[in-house]
């Protein structure tokens, strides 16, 4: 019983403060984020089944462009939790410069795409001619919102790693609000103006990732926290920090894309199996995002518990802590999908889709409520303590091992050869998680997985 103790924390209210005053906040985040997702897909399933589809389908150009900044902006979170444990302020200010000036380059690159190449990447994931055109249509205006999307992940995620979670999730709030403010006015035609459909949601979009970013930078610089750096502190970095930014965040770039490839693969399967899939499964993200919240918010605690400790010079209290939240985590986790799974039927009434895509999604959304925790277990692992010990070659290996070589060839046998239902096909892509687990877990408990970085 008092080991039990010890893992789980019992007693230690210091732990529990800190936790909850960073998971908290996060958690908000991440909740406004998935409601701003929920009411972009209710908004457009109004309008129909293919519209929500083209939806799904531009949106993964939007999902690869945010993997590729998750990529480089986690590697960032990475230096600045170390940093931020022994207070080393202007080397928090060099890495961050080094994370912008690669975000805004992905961001340009992507948002060239879209604008030009709108056509050609909703091919890749639908062969219904009407999803294609409204895809396009969507991808040409929301691209616009690329780079600001990137510079409010940057900025976000070096504001939790070095103690202020609630800023981030302050600027979240007031991006949603004006994302359903327009929303609404949009893609309905209110106020007097024409009804844009699926163009309508993607200028809201747009004017909501302004926002956020305007709203992170001005208050950051008003109230000069670590992230308000003069332009000469952002780009004082010297080649000794870029290499050591680069050895950590090329892994887990290297990671983010690889992996987004293979989600990208998962969408195209879907777009072969026809729009119905396509459309029960922007159906089922909606639930994703909602169940990813709890999820991301004590996986990102964890890794900054995990890498304040371990700037701070205390490893041991770091280990400890990453122990007690693979604990922790996925016990919460298993509550949230509970109550999803009890919540579904009212959640579908939001879409005017047909009884078939409704069943479709409501199977694989059940399968997603059974094993969030299962997830949940791997995020605290990769994210929440391999990645924040610096230990980003070992995560990636983990994290790709358990999609490539197990969770894909799954969903193309039981999808394309067997034909298989589509909850069943999804249930089969879970066996990948549960070697990521396991490859995870070992890592861990070989104490391997930390690095001391330097500024």
């Amino acid at each position: 019983m008092e080991r039990v103790k010890k893992l789980i924390g019992w007693g230690d209210s210091h732990f529990y403060r800190v936790m909850i005053a960073l998971a908290l906040p996060i958690m908000l985040q991440q909740g406004l984020s998935s409601l701003l997702f929920l009411i972009d897909n209710v908004m457009v399933g109004r309008l129909g089944e293919t519209e929500i589809a083209a939806v799904g389908v531009a949106n993964q150009l939007t999902f690869l462009m945010q993997i590729f900044g998750f990529g480089i902006n986690n590697g960032a979170s990475i230096f600045a939790a170390q940093f931020w444990g022994r207070r080393d302020v202007q080397a928090i200010r060099r890495v961050e410069g080094l994370a912008l000036t690669i975000s805004l380059a992905v961001g340009f690159v992507f948002t060239a795409v879209g604008i030009t190449a709108g056509n050609w990447v909703a091919d890749i994931f639908s062969d219904d001619p009407e999803v294609i055109l409204l895809a396009a249509k969507y991808l040409k205006i929301a691209s616009l919102g690329y780079v600001f999307q990137l510079i409010a992940q940057a900025v976000g995620v070096i504001l939790r790693a070095s103690g202020d979670p609630v800023l981030p999730m302050k600027a979240t709030l007031a991006g949603v609000l004006t994302n359903a403010v327009f929303n609404y006015i949009l893609i309905f035609g209110k106020l007097g103006l024409p009804a844009l459909g699926v163009e309508g949601a993607a200028i809201a979009t747009v004017i909501a990732s302004v926002v956020n970013a305007a709203a992170l930078l001005l208050v950051s610089y008003k109230k000069k926290n670590p992230v308000a750096a003069s332009a000469r502190e952002l780009f004082s970095f010297d080649r000794k920090l870029a290499k050591e930014f680069f050895q950590v965040s090329l892994p887990v770039f290297a990671n983010e894309a690889l992996w987004s490839l293979g989600i990208t693969l998962y969408t195209v399967l879907y777009g072969i199996l026809g729009t119905q899939t396509q459309a029960a499964m922007q159906i089922y993200n909606t639930v994703d995002r909602i169940g990813f919240v709890m999820m991301a918010a004590l996986g990102s605690a964890c890794g900054v518990m995990v890498g304040n400790c371990i700037g701070e010079g205390d490893v041991e209290r770091g280990k400890l802590y990453g122990k007690r939240m693979l604990v922790i985590t996925p016990a919460a986790v298993l509550c949230v999908g509970l109550l999803l799974h009890l919540a579904l039927p009212l959640f579908m009434t939001l879409f005017s889709v047909s009884e078939q895509v409704r069943q479709m999604a409501l199977g694989v959304m059940r399968v997603y409520c059974s094993v969030l925790w299962i997830y949940s277990l791997n995020y605290t692992i990769i994210i929440g303590i391999l990645r924040a010990g610096g230990d980003t070659v070992y995560a990636s290996i983990a994290d790709l091992a358990g999609l490539w070589a197990v969770s894909l060839p799954c969903a193309y046998l039981t999808g394309l050869v067997l034909h298989w239902p589509l909850w069943a096909m999804f249930l089969a892509t879970v066996a990948g998680d549960m070697v990521k687990g396991v490859i995870g877990i070992r890592r861990v408990r070989s104490g391997k997985w930390i690095n001391v970085l330097k500024s």
